[in-house]
């Protein structure tokens, strides 16, 4: 509490300091209320806490850090979470399947069984093969039991008899629990049970049913009732993206993010560490025995979205890129206790998009080619449409004659808080926000990146399965019993070397910008020319409705395709240090020639890419190098700059051409790939370039010219 001058009670709820706060002794106003710290070992598992912390008191930094084990703090406690989505703006929470079964009703019953039993649970589904099983504990013998839907969180199925102890069964002392667990389809059981027990016949006639079953049917809201968690998950597939969008423009201006406020995003698939104490009050050093699956601590958010130099209080984007399926969650949490009364306006602030890949290999209109989903989403496995997406090829072996992207992917301990890569997405035309780039020392990557991380191959596998980490590749050695390390390569599924763009930040998924609602068609060069007003391809959108798409084949002669065309331009930025040449040409610096990496040429399912190298393998072995489109560069551009132009000059422009195939009216083959670089100049104080995507499909002649059309069979 605080005491102002001339306060008369003491015991005034209004000189209490807020929620979470305390004040000094001899202090006089609520300003002088500052945050407590709460011990490690009187942590709730119900509140959130966040073990790093550090806000500014009246002028000065103060700082908590419970995870050092020298001059160790307490953590800081949420004071409120809010739940920010606006339903209506946002996409259709996750639907938790996972069955959880709670208790059974009645809770005794005669050992002739015959009873209807009620078994009360969530996520029950009406699939018409739902089933019981009844199984004694400690004991693999089981017997099922067909189930009938109740609703959501009931059902009923009858009880077998109990046999193979007569003897027992009519006395009055004997007793038996049964485990009871339900399955919606009969293949996944709830990994929670509930019980009953049976009794001898003898002591289930004094049993007065009607009472017992009356009083155990009674709905208890905790167990049938709306939990928090029922809208707030949402479901992200493997190599889509969440388009975040949150509206603070209406929060006071004192209202200082990460200080006082902070956007959490919570992922599951996770595990991280969670600061504990052991039943003696001692804190438990680091290590498994401290870790937590989901993980208790959101992701971090990118760096330019932290800087202190973006105004928070504005439209604000946020993306993630999901590199497995994963569930998300969003809250606000108000971390200072002086501001909870602003808790209110971040109610409705938020929207949330999904985008999945669709157009390159369209199932849209035909039998869907499906898969289940991954079980941390579905518990039973649920069939969804598979989605097909272009991937990047990229080798380790390139850093000889190319110095490495500066956008490679994180690894390993990385992942901790969940598989996915945030990006803070800038539109083009928010020029009053300031660009803020990564520090080069904590991008750029040496050899050592495609080295194995830990002291055995063993060890790294460990870690390989607790992330689930899928860049390397881990393989068995002929005895079956060891395993061995290589990484070379990766798959990608987003554009290497463009590291900072706006609306992308430093990941651009291909399938992002090849099917962009940004696409546009060639501009329009004169009323009747090539890509004139009366061009025939106006007619229809840059990425036609797919009844319009229509392929080019081999007896189709001098026809044009009716495919997606995609011509769109992002403002981007070098991140690399432009006054200093490195010891390698940088990818802006190569000549005419130089692969920078490859494409695969067909749409690929996130299981291909999960596979990674050990896919690219496969696919050598049974199609040769001819599968891997290589990405040229074109600098021919850079011979109209006077002088030499080798090193320290710096293309203005920067396109990728891509050159397609419609194999048919659903499936795209890429068949060449360019980057092209133009107006260059040697000013390294400017780090803006023009990053133009140029996605074209090729007409019955550009197919012939480049052998595109594969053998016919002959007719003989």
């Amino acid at each position: 509490m605080f005491c102002p001058l001339g306060t008369a009670n003491t015991s005034s709820i209004y000189i209490n300091c807020p929620s979470d706060t305390w004040s000094s002794s001899s202090q006089d106003e609520l300003m002088d209320c500052f945050i407590r710290p709460v011990p490690i070992c009187d942590k709730l598992a119900e509140k959130q806490y966040y073990p790093q912390f550090t806000y500014t008191f009246q002028g000065s930094p103060v700082n908590f850090d419970s995870t050092v084990e020298t001059s160790r703090t307490g953590e800081v406690e949420v004071v409120d979470i809010i739940y920010p989505v606006n339903e209506s703006a946002s996409v259709q929470f996750w639907k938790n399947d996972t069955v959880d079964t709670i208790r059974v009703c009645p809770p005794q019953l005669s050992t002739n069984g015959g009873v209807l039993l009620t078994v009360i649970g969530r996520n029950f589904q009406d699939t018409g093969r739902l089933v019981c099983k009844f199984q004694l504990p400690k004991s693999t013998f089981s017997q099922i039991s067909p189930a009938f839907f109740v609703s959501s969180t009931r059902v009923t199925c009858r009880a077998p008899p109990l046999v193979g102890n007569d003897t027992a069964a009519t006395g009055s002392s004997f007793s038996q629990t049964v485990q009871v667990s339900v399955s919606n389809y009969g293949v996944h059981f709830s990994t929670t049970s509930a019980s009953f027990k049976y009794i001898s016949i003898k002591a289930a006639t004094s049993l007065n049913m009607k009472q017992l079953m009356a009083t155990c049917l009674k709905r208890v809201e905790v167990e049938e009732g709306f939990r928090d968690d029922d809208k707030a998950w949402f479901a992200l597939t493997g190599l889509g993206e969440a388009k975040l969008s949150f509206d603070f423009r209406h929060l006071p201006d004192d209202l200082v993010y990460d200080e006082h406020y902070k956007i959490a995003i919570f992922v599951k698939n996770s595990s991280c560490e969670d600061q504990t104490c052991d039943s003696r009050g001692v804190v438990l050093p680091s290590g498994p025995n401290i870790e937590t699956s989901p993980c208790r601590r959101p992701v971090e958010l990118p760096r330019w979205f932290l800087s202190t130099a973006v105004d928070k209080n504005d439209l604000l984007n946020i993306t993630l890129l999901a590199l497995e399926d994963i569930t998300f969650k969003l809250e606000i949490h108000i971390m200072y206790g002086l501001y909870a009364s602003v808790a209110p306006f971040f109610v409705n602030s938020t929207a949330v998009k999904l985008k999945t890949p669709s157009r390159s290999n369209v199932t849209q209109g035909v039998t869907a080619d499906t898969r289940p989903l991954s079980r941390s989403i579905s518990y039973e496995g649920e069939l969804i449409p598979r989605d097909y997406t272009f991937l990047v090829a990229y080798f380790g072996g390139n850093g000889d004659y190319t110095s490495p992207p500066l956008n490679l992917p994180p690894k390993y301990k990385a992942y901790e808080r969940g598989r996915v890569l945030l990006s803070h997405n800038v539109s083009s035309d928010a020029s009053e926000i300031p660009l803020v780039v990564d520090p080069y020392a904590d991008v750029v990557t040496d050899t050592s990146y495609w080295l194995m991380p830990y002291g055995s191959a063993s060890l790294t596998h460990e870690y390989v399965e607790k992330y689930r980490e899928t860049f390397q590749e881990m393989y068995l050695d002929a005895t079956g019993t060891q395993y061995l390390f290589r990484f070379d390569k990766m798959l990608l599924s987003y554009l290497p070397f463009q590291s900072n763009c706006m609306e992308y930040d430093s990941y651009m998924p291909l399938f992002d910008l090849l099917e962009s609602d940004s696409c546009q068609l060639p501009a329009m060069t004169s009323e009747t020319g090539s890509y004139g007003r009366t061009w025939w391809r106006r007619e229809f959108p840059p990425l036609p409705n797919q009844d319009d798409i229509r392929h080019v084949g081999p007896f189709d002669v001098a026809q044009e395709p009716t495919a997606d065309i995609c011509m769109m331009d992002i403002q981007c930025h070098y991140e690399e240090n432009l006054p200093t040449a490195d010891v390698t040409p940088r990818w802006f610096e190569q000549s005419s020639g130089t692969v920078l990496y490859y494409l695969l040429r067909e749409p690929a399912t996130l299981a291909d890419y999960l596979r990674g190298g050990k896919y690219y393998d496969e696919i050598l072995d049974q199609l040769g190098f001819d599968y891997f489109i290589p990405v040229t560069v074109d600098n021919s551009a850079a011979a109209l700059l006077e002088g030499d132009c080798s090193t320290l000059c710096f293309p203005r422009s920067v396109t990728l051409d891509i050159a397609y195939y419609q194999l048919d009216d659903h499936v795209k083959r890429i068949i060449m790939a360019t980057l092209v670089y133009d107006h260059y100049d040697r000013d390294s104080t400017n780090t803006a370039y023009t990053f133009s995507v140029n996605l074209h499909p090729l007409n019955y002649f550009g197919l012939v010219i480049q052998f595109a059309f594969e053998k016919q069979p002959s007719s003989r």
